[in-house]
């Protein structure tokens, strides 16, 4: 009897202690459920509440009016009404960076031969790679998307200390801004795998445009550029005769050029794109959310970044496009429609833009 009622109390002990253990599961697992719902509506408001912050912290305010300071430029000599595909100024930056970075990628998926082998793309624009190993982020240089603008703002971060603005040099022959051919091709190849990577794009019409009047039009080195250009002239050309050269030859000037090639977004993979059209919120983005580059820029003085034009020969001027054949913008819409396509331009933007100039110049004319 002794021995019936052992059992019977070890076999409730047993149950209890079943209940207990059970019990505690039951609570360690709804702790984790709540955990996580509460991490989850956090992170929901994590991005706005981090912006909130960024506004507010004195730091980042100071690194707004570098960039800001060194961005108040005259109105743009180019067109600045060109329609962007994407709205810009009506979505946040993660959604617009998540959306310029999607079109890369179905662009790429779509069209695997532009994808280009790295040690072939090495070879021929290593040399346009800006590391900054320190910040573990390098930067595809694209010629007329504000690179002299972002470099001089980034001159401590290349130099360290306090900038030199009398010594500045573009980037393309600073000895001290390290490219990406310089290093050893295991040591490029891993910095592209592991650091952050960023790029600035333009509409490609308007980046050969810009190139057109500060390269041949209000450039010391004009003759330099026209050799660059394959064109053995005396005389500048007009921007019907400039568009023809560029849609009948192959150019190698990274002016003239398309950066798609240059960059090879379908084979490395960029964090971060921005856009010349909207570069000071982009350059802020990068500075203050993608980096620590920020560190670089505290109590630094404001570079003087813009040289206006000197001549009175500008895209303003009535009957620049006057020469400008439809049939060449579309030449070079066609070999651009890697940019177009994966960067989200509109091409129909710039041919309504040279149509309406067109039409608008020679009724002044009349």
């Amino acid at each position: 009897m002794m021995r019936t009622s052992k059992y019977r109390i070890r076999a409730f002990l047993k149950l209890l202690s079943f209940g207990v253990l059970f019990t505690i599961f039951l609570m360690a697992i709804t702790e984790i459920y709540e955990i996580r719902t509460r991490v989850i509506v956090s992170s929901e408001k994590s991005s706005q509440q981090r912006f909130e912050y960024l506004l507010n912290d004195e730091r980042t305010k100071q690194v707004q009016d570098i960039i800001r300071g060194g961005a108040k430029i005259p109105p743009s000599h180019l067109p600045g009404k060109i329609r962007l595909s994407i709205l810009e100024h009506e979505a946040t930056i993660p959604s617009i960076q998540q959306e310029r970075l999607d079109n890369v990628r179905i662009f790429c998926e779509n069209h695997p031969e532009f994808r280009i082998p790295l040690n072939t793309h090495l070879k021929t624009f290593g040399h346009y790679y800006s590391v900054l190993s320190d910040y573990r982020i390098s930067e595809c240089r694209v010629a007329k998307t504000g690179t002299t603008f972002r470099s001089k703002i980034l001159w401590s971060a290349f130099h360290g200390g306090k900038p030199n603005f009398g010594k500045y040099v573009h980037p393309d022959v600073d000895p001290g801004v390290q490219k990406l051919d310089q290093l050893p091709s295991e040591l490029a190849s891993l910095t592209l795998k592991y650091y952050g990577a960023y790029l600035f794009v333009r509409e490609p019409i308007i980046r050969f445009i810009s190139s057109y009047f500060s390269k041949l039009i209000d450039s010391k080195s004009t003759p330099k550029f026209l050799w660059a250009l394959g064109w053995y002239r005396t005389t500048v050309p007009t921007l019907g005769q400039y568009f023809h050269h560029l849609a009948t030859h192959k150019m190698t000037n990274e002016h003239f050029m398309g950066y798609f090639d240059q960059c090879n977004p379908c084979l490395i993979n960029y964090t971060f794109i921005g856009r010349q059209e909207t570069q000071v919120q982009d350059f802020e983005s990068i500075i203050l959310e993608e980096t620590s580059l920020w560190k670089s820029l505290v109590d630094l003085p404001t570079p003087q970044v813009y040289n206006p034009i000197s001549g009175k020969f500008t895209i303003a001027t009535p009957g620049v496009f006057d020469d400008v054949d439809q049939k060449d913008i579309q030449t070079l819409i066609q070999q651009s429609y890697a940019e177009y396509d994966a960067f989200g331009y509109n091409p129909d933007d710039i041919i309504s833009y040279i149509t309406h100039r067109q039409l608008t110049d020679s009724k002044q004319a009349e």
